[in-house]
Protein backbone atom coordinates (compact mmCIF):
# COMPACT_ATOMS: atom_id res chain seq x y z
CA UNK A 1 0.00 0.00 0.00
CA UNK A 2 3.09 2.44 0.45
CA UNK A 3 4.18 1.98 -2.58
CA UNK A 4 0.84 2.00 -4.43
CA UNK A 5 1.61 5.62 -5.92
CA UNK A 6 5.12 4.73 -7.11
CA UNK A 7 3.62 1.83 -8.98
CA UNK A 8 0.80 3.50 -10.40
CA UNK A 9 1.51 7.40 -11.49
CA UNK A 10 -1.39 8.07 -12.97
CA UNK A 11 -2.83 7.15 -10.04
CA UNK A 12 -0.56 9.88 -8.05
CA UNK A 13 -1.27 12.67 -10.96
CA UNK A 14 -5.53 11.99 -10.59
CA UNK A 15 -5.25 12.63 -7.23
CA UNK A 16 -2.76 15.75 -7.01
CA UNK A 17 -5.66 17.45 -9.68
CA UNK A 18 -8.22 16.27 -7.56
CA UNK A 19 -6.41 17.52 -4.54
CA UNK A 20 -5.67 21.35 -6.37
CA UNK A 21 -9.35 21.25 -7.79
CA UNK A 22 -10.92 20.85 -4.37
CA UNK A 23 -8.64 23.33 -2.66
CA UNK A 24 -9.63 26.20 -5.78
CA UNK A 25 -12.78 25.62 -5.55
CA UNK A 26 -12.88 25.65 -1.56
CA UNK A 27 -11.31 29.12 -1.86
CA UNK A 28 -13.51 30.31 -4.45
CA UNK A 29 -16.58 29.94 -2.56
CA UNK A 30 -14.73 31.22 0.51
CA UNK A 31 -16.97 33.92 1.83
CA UNK A 32 -15.14 37.18 1.31
CA UNK A 33 -15.73 39.78 4.39
CA UNK A 34 -13.17 41.83 6.52
CA UNK A 35 -15.03 41.36 9.56
CA UNK A 36 -16.74 38.41 11.27
CA UNK A 37 -20.34 37.82 11.90
CA UNK A 38 -21.78 38.93 15.51
CA UNK A 39 -24.98 38.03 17.05
CA UNK A 40 -27.44 40.80 17.56
CA UNK A 41 -27.43 40.29 21.61
CA UNK A 42 -28.60 43.90 22.31
CA UNK A 43 -31.27 45.71 21.83
CA UNK A 44 -34.28 48.13 23.45
CA UNK A 45 -37.57 48.83 24.10
CA UNK A 46 -38.36 52.89 23.51
CA UNK A 47 -41.99 53.85 24.31
CA UNK A 48 -43.45 57.91 23.93
CA UNK A 49 -45.30 59.00 26.19
CA UNK A 50 -45.95 62.44 25.00
CA UNK A 51 -46.47 64.85 27.80
CA UNK A 52 -45.76 62.77 30.91
CA UNK A 53 -43.38 63.19 33.29
CA UNK A 54 -40.53 60.87 34.68
CA UNK A 55 -42.01 59.38 37.53
CA UNK A 56 -45.42 58.61 35.60
CA UNK A 57 -43.14 57.39 32.91
CA UNK A 58 -41.75 54.80 35.18
CA UNK A 59 -44.85 54.24 36.73
CA UNK A 60 -47.04 53.71 34.02
CA UNK A 61 -44.63 52.35 31.28
CA UNK A 62 -41.37 51.31 32.46
CA UNK A 63 -42.38 49.64 35.13
CA UNK A 64 -45.42 47.55 33.25
CA UNK A 65 -42.79 46.26 30.60
CA UNK A 66 -39.86 45.37 32.74
CA UNK A 67 -42.46 42.98 34.72
CA UNK A 68 -43.12 41.26 31.17
CA UNK A 69 -39.82 40.95 30.07
CA UNK A 70 -38.15 39.98 33.36
CA UNK A 71 -39.91 36.27 33.01
CA UNK A 72 -38.27 35.29 29.98
CA UNK A 73 -35.28 32.98 30.33
CA UNK A 74 -33.69 34.48 27.64
CA UNK A 75 -32.87 37.71 29.33
CA UNK A 76 -28.99 38.26 30.87
CA UNK A 77 -29.60 41.88 31.72
CA UNK A 78 -31.84 44.70 31.81
CA UNK A 79 -31.76 47.92 32.63
CA UNK A 80 -34.08 51.09 32.19
CA UNK A 81 -34.40 55.43 31.54
CA UNK A 82 -37.33 56.89 32.26
CA UNK A 83 -37.13 60.41 31.04
CA UNK A 84 -40.04 63.14 30.62
CA UNK A 85 -42.17 61.75 27.81
CA UNK A 86 -40.13 58.70 26.99
CA UNK A 87 -39.20 54.91 28.39
CA UNK A 88 -36.29 53.76 27.11
CA UNK A 89 -35.55 49.62 28.20
CA UNK A 90 -32.44 48.22 27.03
CA UNK A 91 -31.79 44.51 26.96
CA UNK A 92 -29.21 42.16 26.69
CA UNK A 93 -29.89 38.35 25.65
CA UNK A 94 -27.68 35.58 27.35
CA UNK A 95 -23.83 34.76 25.30
CA UNK A 96 -25.01 31.17 25.60
CA UNK A 97 -27.89 31.09 23.22
CA UNK A 98 -27.05 30.36 19.21
CA UNK A 99 -28.07 32.21 16.86
CA UNK A 100 -31.53 30.92 16.20
CA UNK A 101 -32.21 30.77 19.82
CA UNK A 102 -31.21 34.33 19.96
CA UNK A 103 -34.07 35.09 17.10
CA UNK A 104 -36.48 33.06 18.79
CA UNK A 105 -35.84 35.13 21.71
CA UNK A 106 -36.29 38.62 20.43
CA UNK A 107 -39.72 36.73 18.94
CA UNK A 108 -40.61 36.17 22.28
CA UNK A 109 -39.43 39.73 23.65
CA UNK A 110 -41.54 41.49 20.79
CA UNK A 111 -45.07 39.07 21.79
CA UNK A 112 -44.42 40.44 25.74
CA UNK A 113 -44.07 43.88 24.62
CA UNK A 114 -47.04 43.66 22.47
CA UNK A 115 -49.19 41.52 25.63
CA UNK A 116 -48.48 44.82 27.45
CA UNK A 117 -49.73 47.13 25.12
CA UNK A 118 -53.37 47.05 26.23
CA UNK A 119 -52.38 47.85 30.15
CA UNK A 120 -50.33 51.22 29.02
CA UNK A 121 -52.14 54.98 29.45
CA UNK A 122 -54.31 56.12 26.17
CA UNK A 123 -51.75 58.49 25.13
CA UNK A 124 -48.63 56.61 25.15
CA UNK A 125 -47.54 55.45 21.80
CA UNK A 126 -47.20 51.70 21.04
CA UNK A 127 -43.70 50.13 21.99
CA UNK A 128 -40.53 49.72 19.39
CA UNK A 129 -38.49 46.93 20.01
CA UNK A 130 -35.39 47.35 18.26
CA UNK A 131 -32.36 44.98 17.43
CA UNK A 132 -29.09 47.09 18.12
CA UNK A 133 -27.08 46.23 14.65
CA UNK A 134 -23.41 44.95 15.12
CA UNK A 135 -21.62 45.23 12.18
CA UNK A 136 -19.02 47.10 9.81
CA UNK A 137 -19.75 49.44 6.82
CA UNK A 138 -18.88 47.75 3.39
CA UNK A 139 -19.03 50.61 1.47
CA UNK A 140 -19.05 54.41 2.77
CA UNK A 141 -20.08 57.06 -0.12
CA UNK A 142 -19.82 60.85 0.29
CA UNK A 143 -22.10 63.56 -1.43
CA UNK A 144 -20.85 66.96 -1.73
CA UNK A 145 -21.22 70.43 -3.73
CA UNK A 146 -19.46 71.13 -6.17
CA UNK A 147 -21.48 73.26 -8.11
CA UNK A 148 -21.86 76.82 -8.37
CA UNK A 149 -23.38 79.18 -5.66
CA UNK A 150 -24.15 78.75 -2.37
CA UNK A 151 -23.65 75.14 -0.97
CA UNK A 152 -27.41 73.54 -0.08
CA UNK A 153 -26.89 70.51 2.59
CA UNK A 154 -30.94 70.06 2.00
CA UNK A 155 -30.73 68.81 -1.39
CA UNK A 156 -27.44 66.83 -0.51
CA UNK A 157 -29.79 64.77 1.71
CA UNK A 158 -32.40 64.52 -0.43
CA UNK A 159 -29.64 63.32 -2.87
CA UNK A 160 -28.47 61.54 -0.10
CA UNK A 161 -31.64 59.65 0.53
CA UNK A 162 -32.64 58.46 -2.98
CA UNK A 163 -28.46 56.83 -2.89
CA UNK A 164 -29.25 55.31 0.31
CA UNK A 165 -32.93 53.65 -1.49
CA UNK A 166 -30.41 52.34 -4.61
CA UNK A 167 -27.62 50.17 -2.33
CA UNK A 168 -30.98 49.11 0.11
CA UNK A 169 -32.35 47.48 -3.22
CA UNK A 170 -28.98 46.19 -4.61
CA UNK A 171 -29.33 42.16 -3.83
CA UNK A 172 -27.13 41.44 -0.88
CA UNK A 173 -27.53 44.38 1.20
CA UNK A 174 -28.32 43.68 4.56
CA UNK A 175 -29.14 47.99 5.47
CA UNK A 176 -27.86 51.26 5.18
CA UNK A 177 -27.63 54.66 7.28
CA UNK A 178 -27.25 58.18 6.14
CA UNK A 179 -24.95 60.10 8.08
CA UNK A 180 -24.75 63.95 8.39
CA UNK A 181 -28.10 64.74 6.81
CA UNK A 182 -29.79 67.95 7.36
CA UNK A 183 -32.54 67.55 9.70
CA UNK A 184 -35.65 70.33 8.91
CA UNK A 185 -37.54 71.50 11.14
CA UNK A 186 -40.79 74.11 11.70
CA UNK A 187 -39.52 77.35 13.47
CA UNK A 188 -42.42 79.48 14.72
CA UNK A 189 -41.20 82.96 16.05
CA UNK A 190 -43.70 84.91 17.73
CA UNK A 191 -44.40 89.03 18.36
CA UNK A 192 -44.10 89.21 22.47
CA UNK A 193 -45.78 92.86 22.41
CA UNK A 194 -48.74 90.92 20.22
CA UNK A 195 -48.85 87.92 22.72
CA UNK A 196 -49.19 89.75 25.56
CA UNK A 197 -51.54 91.86 24.16
CA UNK A 198 -53.52 88.71 23.64
CA UNK A 199 -53.18 87.74 26.82
CA UNK A 200 -50.50 84.61 26.09
CA UNK A 201 -47.24 83.40 27.08
CA UNK A 202 -44.68 81.21 24.73
CA UNK A 203 -45.85 78.41 26.96
CA UNK A 204 -49.92 79.28 26.05
CA UNK A 205 -48.71 79.02 22.55
CA UNK A 206 -46.80 75.89 22.63
CA UNK A 207 -49.26 74.08 24.07
CA UNK A 208 -52.14 75.40 21.85
CA UNK A 209 -49.42 74.19 18.73
CA UNK A 210 -49.46 70.91 20.45
CA UNK A 211 -52.88 70.10 21.07
CA UNK A 212 -53.44 70.94 17.45
CA UNK A 213 -51.17 68.32 15.90
CA UNK A 214 -53.06 65.38 16.78
CA UNK A 215 -51.68 61.85 16.55
CA UNK A 216 -53.80 59.96 18.67
CA UNK A 217 -57.15 58.41 18.26
CA UNK A 218 -60.28 60.35 19.72
CA UNK A 219 -62.01 57.57 20.70
CA UNK A 220 -63.56 54.32 19.52
CA UNK A 221 -67.00 53.46 17.58
CA UNK A 222 -68.45 49.83 19.18
CA UNK A 223 -70.87 47.72 16.88
CA UNK A 224 -71.55 44.74 18.23
CA UNK A 225 -67.76 42.96 18.19
CA UNK A 226 -66.27 45.38 15.71
CA UNK A 227 -64.22 47.88 17.35
CA UNK A 228 -63.08 50.84 15.30
CA UNK A 229 -61.11 53.66 15.92
CA UNK A 230 -62.35 57.50 15.58
CA UNK A 231 -59.18 59.83 14.47
CA UNK A 232 -59.57 63.67 13.79
CA UNK A 233 -58.09 64.82 10.81
CA UNK A 234 -55.33 67.50 12.32
CA UNK A 235 -52.28 66.12 11.75
CA UNK A 236 -49.67 68.76 10.54
CA UNK A 237 -48.69 67.65 7.00
CA UNK A 238 -47.95 71.49 5.51
CA UNK A 239 -47.16 75.19 7.22
CA UNK A 240 -50.26 76.35 6.22
CA UNK A 241 -51.87 73.86 8.31
CA UNK A 242 -49.48 75.38 11.28
CA UNK A 243 -50.51 79.06 10.07
CA UNK A 244 -53.88 78.34 10.27
CA UNK A 245 -54.12 77.05 13.92
CA UNK A 246 -56.44 79.31 16.00
CA UNK A 247 -54.81 80.88 19.43
CA UNK A 248 -57.19 83.13 20.14
CA UNK A 249 -60.79 84.75 19.06
CA UNK A 250 -60.95 88.43 18.76
CA UNK A 251 -63.59 90.59 20.09
CA UNK A 252 -65.60 90.46 16.79
CA UNK A 253 -66.02 87.37 16.94
CA UNK A 254 -63.19 85.91 14.48
CA UNK A 255 -59.97 83.84 14.95
CA UNK A 256 -56.51 84.91 15.14
CA UNK A 257 -54.33 82.27 13.83
CA UNK A 258 -51.12 81.75 14.42
CA UNK A 259 -49.74 83.55 11.02
CA UNK A 260 -51.49 86.26 12.54
CA UNK A 261 -48.85 87.03 15.40
CA UNK A 262 -45.81 84.69 14.60
CA UNK A 263 -43.74 84.01 11.66
CA UNK A 264 -43.78 79.97 10.59
CA UNK A 265 -40.65 78.89 8.36
CA UNK A 266 -39.30 75.39 7.51
CA UNK A 267 -35.18 75.79 8.01
CA UNK A 268 -32.69 73.55 8.37
CA UNK A 269 -32.12 72.64 12.43
CA UNK A 270 -29.25 75.42 14.01
CA UNK A 271 -27.07 74.15 15.76
CA UNK A 272 -26.77 70.55 13.38
CA UNK A 273 -27.03 67.46 16.04
CA UNK A 274 -24.22 65.99 13.59
CA UNK A 275 -22.33 67.04 10.56
CA UNK A 276 -19.65 65.31 7.66
CA UNK A 277 -17.10 67.05 6.45
CA UNK A 278 -14.90 65.84 3.88
CA UNK A 279 -11.90 68.09 2.30
CA UNK A 280 -13.24 70.90 3.83
CA UNK A 281 -16.87 70.47 2.18
CA UNK A 282 -19.97 70.05 4.02
CA UNK A 283 -21.23 66.62 3.18
CA UNK A 284 -23.67 63.73 3.65
CA UNK A 285 -22.36 60.24 4.11
CA UNK A 286 -24.32 57.16 2.93
CA UNK A 287 -22.97 53.71 4.38
CA UNK A 288 -24.09 50.44 3.41
CA UNK A 289 -23.85 46.90 4.77
CA UNK A 290 -23.46 43.68 3.56
CA UNK A 291 -25.20 40.45 4.42
CA UNK A 292 -23.16 37.71 6.09
CA UNK A 293 -21.38 35.16 4.22
CA UNK A 294 -21.69 36.94 1.28
CA UNK A 295 -18.78 37.71 -1.06
CA UNK A 296 -17.82 41.09 -0.94
CA UNK A 297 -15.74 41.51 -3.68
CA UNK A 298 -19.25 40.67 -6.14
CA UNK A 299 -21.01 42.89 -3.84
CA UNK A 300 -18.64 45.82 -4.22
CA UNK A 301 -18.33 45.29 -8.01
CA UNK A 302 -22.39 45.60 -8.50
CA UNK A 303 -22.37 48.76 -5.96
CA UNK A 304 -19.72 50.53 -8.08
CA UNK A 305 -22.00 50.32 -11.12
CA UNK A 306 -25.17 51.88 -8.94
CA UNK A 307 -22.94 54.42 -7.31
CA UNK A 308 -21.31 55.10 -10.71
CA UNK A 309 -24.70 55.89 -12.67
CA UNK A 310 -26.00 58.02 -9.67
CA UNK A 311 -23.08 60.28 -10.10
CA UNK A 312 -23.31 60.34 -14.13
CA UNK A 313 -26.62 61.65 -13.51
CA UNK A 314 -26.44 64.67 -11.17
CA UNK A 315 -23.93 67.47 -12.56
CA UNK A 316 -22.70 69.35 -9.80
CA UNK A 317 -22.67 67.13 -7.29
CA UNK A 318 -19.58 65.59 -6.07
CA UNK A 319 -19.73 61.47 -5.35
CA UNK A 320 -16.56 59.74 -4.06
CA UNK A 321 -16.69 56.43 -1.92
CA UNK A 322 -14.55 57.27 1.18
CA UNK A 323 -14.35 53.69 1.97
CA UNK A 324 -14.49 50.04 0.21
CA UNK A 325 -13.86 47.10 2.16
CA UNK A 326 -13.20 44.85 -0.89
CA UNK A 327 -10.19 46.24 -1.54
CA UNK A 328 -9.09 45.69 2.11
CA UNK A 329 -10.53 41.87 1.55
CA UNK A 330 -8.68 41.66 -2.06
CA UNK A 331 -5.23 42.43 -0.86
CA UNK A 332 -5.23 40.10 1.94
CA UNK A 333 -6.80 36.86 0.02
CA UNK A 334 -4.03 37.99 -3.02
CA UNK A 335 -1.48 37.90 0.10
CA UNK A 336 -2.87 34.59 1.18
CA UNK A 337 -3.08 33.25 -2.23
CA UNK A 338 0.99 34.11 -2.49
CA UNK A 339 1.41 32.46 0.68
CA UNK A 340 -0.12 29.14 -0.44
CA UNK A 341 1.68 29.08 -3.51
CA UNK A 342 5.03 30.17 -2.17
CA UNK A 343 4.57 27.04 0.76
CA UNK A 344 3.38 24.67 -2.61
Amino acid sequence: MSTLFYRYPRLTLLSVILLIAAGLGAFLSLGRQEDPSLTERFGTVVTVFPGASAERVEALVTEPLEEAIHGLAEINETSSNSRSGISVITLQVREDLSVTEVDQAWTLIRERVASVQSQLPAGALPSQVERQYVGAATMIVALSWNGQGEENPAILSRLADELEARLQNLSGTEKTEVFGAVEEEVRVEANPDELAALGLSIADLARLTARADSKSPAGELRAGAVDLSVEVAGEFDSLDRIRDIPVAQAEDGTFIRLADIATIEKSARDPARAMAVVDGRRSVLVAAYLQPELRVDHWSQAADTVIADFAASLPGIRVDTLFRQGDYVDERLHGLAGDLAMAA
